[in-house]
């Protein structure tokens, strides 16, 4: 067994996808990031668009918000099939699922172009609906944003798709097939361990002693089998397991800051700002500021 976020970081740190990525960006002019499935970039940040007009949408609150949630729909529809939109900035947001037998372990998202020309009708369509996310740009910034980025036409859109798919694909699969042969001590043990952190891990100050009590073995082999499998120690996979459940819960309405650090396991505010800040490179009420929910602010 291969837990998900060391299989991110084995293809992130692979020099052949860096390759394909750098070839692709060349040959198409789009701006392509590898980010695990919830938008981070490997460092653990979320990196704005290169584009002009990405940056001036995302240079306020509301246009952030207005992103994050084109990104998660179409982070959705890209479980099935790679798949492309054009956001309300007039821009391509697509998306490219890497996977490891059946399972997502990071996007391919590509942004930096156009489709339509940036004539009246485009502009005025777009800052209406720029307008009513209240995030605000008049029809000559628009204009100016969007003159100089590049466009390009929807069939080469989803031939590049399928040329990108195709080759994080053939990649994604032979590094997952590598990371799972070198992880064969004990994937039993693993599967317990990682079992028994979830099971317990928001309920109590789960230690690593406890963890190879219930497991049946020393905390020193756990540890050692643990890391091998996983890539992460017992204490960087918990505490990234108590921070994507902080993450979602402060996307959410109705509970308090101190509230989502207990109800995620945290034992103290302290230790939760610092995991989070650690984890996302932000506060709390950073990441809370970014909601998406409806209403939300």
């Amino acid at each position: 067994m291969v837990i998900q976020p060391a299989l991110f970081r084995k293809i992130a740190d692979s020099q052949e996808v860096a390759q394909l990525l750098a070839d692709f960006s060349l040959v198409s002019g789009l701006d392509v990031q590898l980010v695990d499935p919830s938008g981070q970039n490997p460092d653990h940040r979320v990196r704005c668009p290169a584009a002009p007009m990405c940056r001036a949408v995302q240079s306020g609150a509301a246009g952030r918000r207005l992103c994050e949630v084109t990104v998660r729909q179409v982070f959705a529809e890209a479980e099935r099939k790679p798949v492309w939109r054009v956001c309300d900035a007039g821009l391509v947001e697509a998306a490219v699922a890497v996977e490891v037998r059946g399972l997502t372990v990071g996007m391919l998202r590509l942004t930096g172009a156009r489709c339509r020309e940036a004539d009246r009708a485009e502009v005025a369509r777009i800052e209406h609906l720029l307008r009513r996310a209240e995030a605000h740009l008049d029809r000559p910034a628009i204009g100016r944003l969007l003159g100089p980025t590049l466009r390009i036409a929807p069939d080469r859109i989803e031939a590049g798709l399928r040329v990108l798919a195709a080759g994080i694909q053939r990649i994604a699969s032979r590094l997952g097939a590598q990371a799972e042969a070198g992880a064969h001590v004990l994937p039993g043990l693993v599967v317990r361990a990682v079992r028994e952190i979830h099971r317990r891990a928001f309920v109590e100050d789960l230690d690593l002693e406890d963890l190879a009590e219930a497991c049946g073995v020393s905390p020193s082999h756990l540890s050692r089998v643990f890391h091998q499998a996983t890539g992460l120690t017992f204490r960087e996979y918990l505490a990234r397991l108590r921070a994507e459940r902080a993450y979602d819960l402060l996307l959410l309405r109705g509970k308090s800051i101190t509230d989502i650090a207990f109800e995620a396991g945290f034992q103290s505010l302290s230790q939760f700002n610092r995991t989070l800040r650690k984890v996302y490179g932000q506060s709390p009420r950073q990441i809370r500021a970014r909601r998406t929910v409806p209403g939300g602010a």
